[in-house]
């Protein structure tokens, strides 16, 4: 559905591409979208009153299905689009180079995307999910394989599999659930990977 949607987007609206620009990134959403309709649609007055109730509505589709991203702020609510994430939902075949990767590939990668979370967001106990799926994504990029957020998701969820000299833990959120991962019944908005703490077995001989 979010490939349709992007391409539907493409075709009729192009929001979303817009969004990808970096200019747009820090931008209110009502602010951000009246200058879309203004500069891009060409459209002023009333009949830009109206686009712009269409457009939010239409905006919360591509929300709702992960094609871009709401994020509320201090100055408000902006909408962004992740330009990797939109790249790999445009290119042909990711569901196969997803598939290909072998499990340490996916292990290497997730402990590097969690030790550089925290390195630049400073060591906490947990991380938030987005902040490690960014970087996970920028960490396959890298290295030629470009994937769309539902697909590090699903290595995520993997974790607690792929780092068995690990403990993974998952948090759910403590407000409003934004930019998390369903598990089970859960919606996760944080991740814990810890090293296990290793044991010395003494054996005793009794004299």
């Amino acid at each position: 559905m979010a490939r349709h949607l992007l391409e539907l987007d493409a075709a009729r609206v192009g929001l979303v591409g817009w969004l990808a620009e970096a200019s747009h990134k820090a931008e209110r959403r009502k602010t951000m979208l009246r200058r879309f309709i203004e500069q891009r649609l060409g459209l002023t007055g009333d009949e830009a009153i109206s686009t712009l109730d269409r457009l939010g509505k239409w905006g919360g589709y591509l929300i709702f299905f992960g094609v871009i991203r709401e994020n509320p702020t201090d100055r408000g609510v902006i909408w962004t689009a992740n330009r990797r994430h939109v790249e790999a939902l445009r290119t042909p075949g990711t569901n196969l180079s997803a598939a290909s990767l072998s499990n340490q590939a996916r292990r290497e990668a997730l402990l590097e995307a969690y030790s550089k979370a925290t390195r630049r967001i400073g060591t906490q106990l947990y991380l938030p999910i987005n902040v490690l799926r960014d970087d996970l994504g920028r960490i396959f990029q890298h290295c030629g394989t470009l994937l769309s957020d539902t697909q590090l998701d699903e290595i995520i969820r993997q974790a607690p599999t792929l780092l068995t000299e690990h403990f993974v833990s998952f948090s759910p959120f403590s407000g409003p659930a934004r930019d998390g991962l369903q598990l089970g019944n859960m919606y996760a908005g944080f991740v814990s990977v810890r090293f296990k703490p290793t044991t010395d077995k003494q054996s005793t001989s009794k004299h």
